[in-house]
């Protein structure tokens, strides 16, 4: 790809002027209409989502050992149902099993609960001391992929202390409960930050564990490569983590690089490539393809609209967003529900609590078209996966919800 295919959204009311010289006749794609806010979480002044307990406190309390009950929200216009499935505080990621539980971290309590049986399990299945402050928290699971055999998850949440930690734990289960934790990774946070943790942890199709983590708010350390913030690593799932085999850079579990702070990224299903979303400061939300050692571009002095190809290398980003949204998770939809929408990219946004539709063009290197669903029945705020059902499920900080038939 070269830079002409960087596709810019203009979401305001004029571009950004360095942005129009740096970026001349970029190939057009379907404008993304602003979405106008309606009691949304404010965003931070660096233009990172903020997301702290107090400004968004869930409004609908988790009922406990009682059968869920889906409300419908609304239709879609290929006819597909959305539901609000459980009420939950502040569920960031899922993770779906195959005998049909689904596990889900709440920030703020450090606590993994369960879904099985169509009822919210009341006993956690394990308790995390976490430091919920800002963006830190409990802030992800991943299933192992021998989960059936091992009964082994992995979590990544930070920990207290003085500094803070980020840490990955493996937990080992017996039915819905904890029978051992192990901390295989940690990393101190530098500075006082309460931002810019990252922390989506998943499987790779390979069998590695990736993890990104944001630079901390201290934007040199996304290109020190000797340091672990700003980075998407891939390691080897080993007590305790190791690089995997293969990464670009001699013993390091760097897999990319210059990365502001990502919620969300996945795997291309198709193609097998890396999807992900990044955060930018007062402009600039990003969607980026990464290659085993790309560099993203995040350094000191960076300018809005900035398109220099040698700080992204060695691609653009295939979306930029000017006015920021704070996009979250992104997911590839592998379900058979629905068909039209079969490989498709979705990603969500915490700013605007709406969730984008990408359709991929023949190469997978590029966005052929883009929709913005409506927040109405769609707040898709934090994490979007396909279940095992074949529908789309998404989370806020108050509730879990499924798009179905």
């Amino acid at each position: 790809m070269n830079p002409s295919s960087q596709q810019i959204i203009s979401v305001g009311c004029f571009a950004i002027i360095f942005l129009l010289a740096a970026c001349a006749a970029p190939t057009p794609i379907p404008t993304l209409a602003p979405v106008e806010p309606t009691a949304i979480p404010t965003r931070a002044p660096t233009g990172t989502v903020a997301i702290t307990p107090t400004q968004i406190a869930p409004t609908l309390a988790p009922t406990f050992n009682s059968p869920i009950v889906g409300t419908l929200l609304g239709n879609l216009a290929n006819g597909a149902r959305v539901e609000r499935i459980a009420n939950t505080d502040f569920a960031t990621t899922l993770a779906f099993t195959q005998d049909g539980r689904i596990f889900y971290t709440e920030k703020n309590t450090g606590n993994l609960r369960v879904i099985e049986n169509g009822r919210i399990v009341n006993e956690v299945v394990v308790h995390l001391d976490t430091e919920p402050t800002g963006e830190r928290g409990f802030l992800s699971v991943a299933l192992d992929p021998n989960f059936a055999t091992n009964n082994a998850l992995w979590i990544y949440h930070t920990l207290p202390g003085t500094p803070t930690e980020d840490e990955v734990v493996r937990v080992t289960l017996a039915g819905n409960r904890a029978t051992k934790t192990e901390s295989v990774f940690r990393s101190p946070n530098p500075g006082v930050a309460a931002n810019h943790n990252g922390g989506i942890l998943q499987f790779g199709p390979d069998g590695m564990l990736y993890l990104v983590i944001g630079e901390h708010a201290q934007v040199a350390l996304a290109q020190d490569l000797s340091k672990i913030p700003g980075k998407l690593h891939r390691f080897a799932p080993t007590i305790p983590l190791t690089p995997a085999p293969g990464n670009p850079f001699a013993n390091s579990s760097v897999y990319a690089y210059g990365i502001r702070n990502s919620f969300g990224y996945d795997f291309d299903p198709v193609s097998g490539k890396i999807f992900m979303t990044i955060n930018g400061p007062e402009c600039d939300d990003l969607v980026v393809l990464v290659l085993p050692g790309s560099d993203h571009g995040w350094r000191p002095n960076i300018r809005c609209g900035d398109a220099n190809p040698n700080y992204f290398k060695p691609l653009l980003p295939l979306l930029r967003i000017e006015k920021p949204i704070a996009p979250t998770q992104l997911t590839f939809y592998r379900g058979a529900l629905f068909a039209e929408w079969k490989n498709d990219l979705f990603f969500c946004a915490a700013n605007d609590q709406t969730m984008r539709h990408v359709k991929l063009n023949a190469a997978r290197d590029q966005f052929a078209s883009l929709e913005t669903l409506p927040r109405n029945p769609v707040p898709c705020m934090l994490d979007v996966k396909t279940g095992l059902d074949g529908a789309l499920w998404f989370t806020d900080n108050r509730a879990i919800y499924r798009i179905g038939r």
